[in-house]
């Protein structure tokens, strides 16, 4: 696979189900990004939604399980604040979010 490297500081959030917190993120356009998060075990189900600079989504990882990942598809074109949304679908805890660019 391809070397990934930060491109976020982790974002970090104590949640209770149905709580979620959004984070602005600054993108790069032309380039591709794996968003993870993951959570203590008490937390059963997050979920991630990625929304561009407009506050349209783009995509989300609303699985049921205790992580979340999505890769950027299509890859973002323009640079600009995107934001990241966590959501606690089922359980409590810290949840941390980052982003990696290719």
């Amino acid at each position: 696979g391809q070397e990934r490297e930060g491109a976020s500081e982790v974002f970090r959030a104590n949640l209770r189900t149905s709580q979620d917190r959004v984070f602005p993120v600054e993108l790069e356009g032309g380039r591709c990004y794996t968003f993870i998060a993951v959570s203590t075990p008490s937390v059963r189900d997050v979920d991630l939604f990625f929304i561009d600079p407009r506050g349209s989504e783009r995509q989300r990882d609303d699985g049921p399980q205790d992580h979340a990942v999505i890769e950027t598809q299509p890859c973002p074109r323009w640079s600009g604040t995107y934001s990241i949304r966590v959501r606690v679908h089922a359980g409590y805890g810290n949840v941390a979010v980052q982003a990696f660019g290719n």
